[in-house]
């Protein structure tokens, strides 16, 4: 007779889902004597507490730990985004987008998040066109540490650029890395 054993879904932030086989091999090995219960609460645990996908932590402690999570008076909001003044502003205007699930990476939002922090760029920038009418704009998104992300909730900068706020703004972007801007 064959045996059925659980599988275990979970959804990871990109919101793909995956599963994980519950088996006897794996109830006993090393762990003999435990239920298949506790096994498999223990499988859950260790899926919910994964330093590969740590997303999958919905814990309120990461909401109350994060700035973005607590902003109640956005500028303009959409079902899956908001956007706010930038708190360290680099010029006038500067606005954040920011989506309202909880995670670090750009990769890891879904298409309809991304569609929505479009959205809200597009919204802002005709927004911050009457409010400050800038003479261009740079937008950016830092992913990780190595690229200066300081809080991992993603956030998208909408940088209004105005004429001589720099000596040379030729490069634009390319600033990141200062030696590589002009060229």
């Amino acid at each position: 007779m064959e045996e059925k054993y659980p599988l275990l879904e979970f959804q990871y932030p990109n919101g793909k889902k995956g599963i994980v086989l519950a088996c006897r091999h794996f109830m006993y090995y090393g762990q003999e004597g435990n239920s298949f219960e506790n096994f498999r609460k223990n499988v859950i645990k260790a899926i919910s507490q994964s330093k590969v996908v740590p997303e999958l932590d919905t814990k309120e402690e990461h909401k109350k730990e994060c700035p973005f999570c607590q902003i109640s008076r956005p500028i303009k909001e959409n079902d899956l985004a908001f956007a706010i003044y930038d708190k360290y502003p680099v010029n006038q205007g500067h606005i954040l987008i920011i989506p309202k699930r909880h995670f670090g990476n750009y990769f890891d939002s879904t298409k309809e998040e991304r569609e929505a922090i479009l959205n809200l760029l597009e919204e802002c920038k005709v927004f911050l066109d009457k409010e400050y009418s800038p003479d261009g704009y740079n937008i950016g998104i830092n992913i990780g540490e190595a690229a200066g992300q300081t809080v991992w909730h993603l956030h998208v900068h909408l940088i209004p650029r105005y004429r001589g706020d720099i000596e040379n703004p030729r490069g634009g972007v390319r600033g990141v890395i200062p030696d590589k801007r002009i060229y």
